[in-house]
């Protein structure tokens, strides 16, 4: 599905990315985990063309997509949802959805209460989140958890074949997480959106992802399942620290 190949990245004199190569699986969950530091947000970045690579490429089933504009990415099938959710507090959680729905397909909107199209896409979405509960809450009046749902129904939205997730479960309650690895393996499972996600928090990552990416300053460090992940030297020392 993507493959990422030879990619360097450096900020003045700080080398954030080197060498790293690696492929993400079509229809699977993939995890990239690392310590604090270790070159996952610049990765992301370049990913969604927020930042171009000194050398390398990122390459989307097998078209070369390094260096173009983010619009230009997610028109050809990437999305992404941020640690902190971006979304719009004054409007319903199914307006977030159908403004989602208005700006994938090349529209403004002014106000969508009109446009049938983007309405029925909506109540599509919030029927298989469900989040009919929610509909037509302001997301100023909704949980932080609930946002986070709402992030991944407004990236479902815009029709994704590669979803990029960063940390999903930030800030969300224990409690709460059950229903995001539910949403996300709706996304893979009935959907068929290849997941590529950041996260801290490793038992979730373990829950969930069929392959693990490792970085450390930068450099692949392991990729692999997750049982291979955990018995791997280079990631208990280095991720999960010299005595584990």
């Amino acid at each position: 599905m993507l493959q990422i190949k030879d990619i360097s990245k450096s900020f003045e004199k700080f080398l954030a990315l080197s060498n790293l190569s690696f492929d993400v699986p079509e229809g699977k969950i993939t995890a990239l985990i690392g310590p604090n530091g270790a070159g996952k947000s610049t990765l992301f970045n370049i990913i969604s063309g927020h930042l171009r690579p000194e050398k390398g490429k990122i390459v989307l089933k097998n078209k070369d997509i390094t260096g173009l504009s983010p619009h230009i990415i997610s028109s050809l099938g990437i999305g992404r949802t941020f640690q902190i959710p971006s979304l719009f507090p004054k409007l319903t959680v199914k307006e977030n959805i159908m403004a989602a729905y208005i700006v994938r397909n090349g529209k403004t909107f002014k106000f969508f209460g009109i446009d049938r199209k983007s309405e029925m896409a909506a109540d599509s979405i919030i029927d298989k989140m469900n989040l009919s509960e929610v509909s037509n809450t302001p997301v100023t009046s909704c949980s932080y958890g609930v946002g986070k749902e709402l992030e991944i129904a407004m990236a479902m939205a815009t029709n994704p074949k590669l979803l990029l997730m960063d940390e999903p479960t930030a800030g969300i309650p224990k409690t709460e997480v059950g229903n995001i690895i539910e949403k996300i393996k709706l996304l893979c499972e009935l959907e068929h959106i290849t997941v590529f996600f950041t996260e801290h928090d490793i038992s979730f990552v373990l829950s969930i992802a069929s392959k693990i990416v490792v970085l450390n300053q930068g450099e692949l460090i392991f990729e692999g399942v997750p049982k291979e992940a955990m018995e791997s030297s280079d990631v208990k020392e280095i991720y999960l620290g010299k005595d584990a």
